[in-house]
């Protein structure tokens, strides 16, 4: 277990606070943007928007502790974890919603594959 003191030196020389975003190189770099949670626990807005866990959170914040990852660029405020998160669930939900409206609206059968395939890849 990393003790709590590590992870806030890790934060304060990087600059960031809880729920500050930010992205990473290396290994971990497809899980972008991170944040720390108020537990200090290292988490990707990408998973969360999608309801997944995030179980190499332990092994990137190790990689990122030992200097073999680095913040490669950190998110402004305006952009933090919650935001970021939560504007992808709702740009998810209207382009599900869009594509059904227009599903409604179109029966020819090209045009109904094409939404009915932009409905899969979004759910």
């Amino acid at each position: 277990m990393i003790e709590p003191k590590v992870i806030e030196k890790f934060m304060e020389d990087n600059g960031l606070e809880p729920y500050d975003a930010f992205d990473v190189d290396g290994e971990f770099k497809q899980c972008n943007p991170l944040y720390f949670n108020e537990d200090l626990e290292l988490r990707s807005i990408e998973f969360d928007s999608r309801n997944l866990e995030f179980f190499g959170g332990k092994t990137c914040l190790y990689r990122l502790l030992t200097c073999k990852d680095h913040v490669k660029h950190r998110r402004t405020e305006v952009n933090n974890s919650e935001v970021v998160a939560e504007e992808k669930k709702n740009l998810k939900g209207r382009i599900k919603e869009k594509a059904s409206e227009e599903i409604a609206k179109k029966n020819s059968g090209g045009n109904k594959k094409c939404l009915i395939g932009v409905l899969v890849l979004y759910e």
